[in-house]
């Protein structure tokens, strides 16, 4: 963060990895797990609007799906733990919530395509933090939307709970590289199912040659000073 006074206003927490279990099992022979030990995926099992999905989802994917959202809202182990920490915070300003993949910076609603109560401030928020990222991105660049337009709207997510509940009117979910297939997912599925392998490009996505990762940290270099300045720059 450039201004040394705007540092010492705030005090900064990194969780490198939230579901440490879960990412010990990946070094253990299990490469591409995509849910807790449990079964759960916590981006379903955060309390807020938990258990909400499209009628059409739930019904073809019935079982699967109420496993992956968990018996009941923080279920799993580290969405329970999060939870906690993120009540006993009073004053939470800005929150991100970093995964891979896509290239994509997300606001809310994640639950909803409605428009957030904040949309404005989302968009100009995101706008500046993509503008920032995308002089770093080369030809591939970052776009900003409402979570609930990457694929379908979904309850129980992280985004949706800090927020509403905790009140952070700037939490943002940020899809780091490599970018999404240039031919988009469903045309990547299709291709892959082709040549045997229909999750090819989702794989290749989750184990990017380490080139991508400096691409991240450069990226990411520039868009959080410059959303930290836009949000915060100005307060006396």
């Amino acid at each position: 963060i450039r201004s040394s006074e705007l540092r010492g206003r705030a005090t900064w927490y990194l969780l490198p990895v939230v579901d440490a279990h879960g990412y010990q099992r990946t070094w253990a022979g299990e490469r591409f797990l995509r849910t807790t030990e449990n079964g759960e995926n916590p981006n379903l099992n955060f309390p807020y609007r938990w258990g909400e999905a499209p009628r059409l989802v739930s019904g073809f994917l019935g079982e699967k799906l109420r496993a992956w959202m968990g018996p009941h809202p923080a279920s799993a182990v580290c969405v329970k733990t999060l939870v906690s920490e993120l009540k006993s915070l009073t004053n939470l300003q800005l929150f991100l919530d970093f995964h891979g993949f896509g290239r994509l910076w997300l606001y809310p609603w994640c639950h909803s395509r409605d428009p957030s109560p904040h949309h404005a401030e989302h968009e100009g928020a995101s706008a500046t933090a993509v503008a920032a990222a995308n002089r770093f991105a080369g030809r591939f660049r970052y776009r900003a939307q409402a979570a609930a337009l990457t694929e379908v709207p979904m309850g129980g997510s992280c985004l949706d709970f800090v927020y509403r509940e905790i009140g952070c009117t700037h939490s943002y979910a940020v899809e780091l590289p490599p970018s999404l297939p240039r031919g988009g997912v469903l045309g990547a599925t299709l291709l892959g199912a082709l040549r045997g392998d229909p999750k090819r490009w989702w794989r290749e996505g989750q184990a990017p040659p380490a080139e991508v990762g400096i691409e991240a940290g450069n990226e990411m270099a520039a868009a959080l000073p410059a959303l930290v300045d836009h949000l915060f720059g100005s307060t006396p």
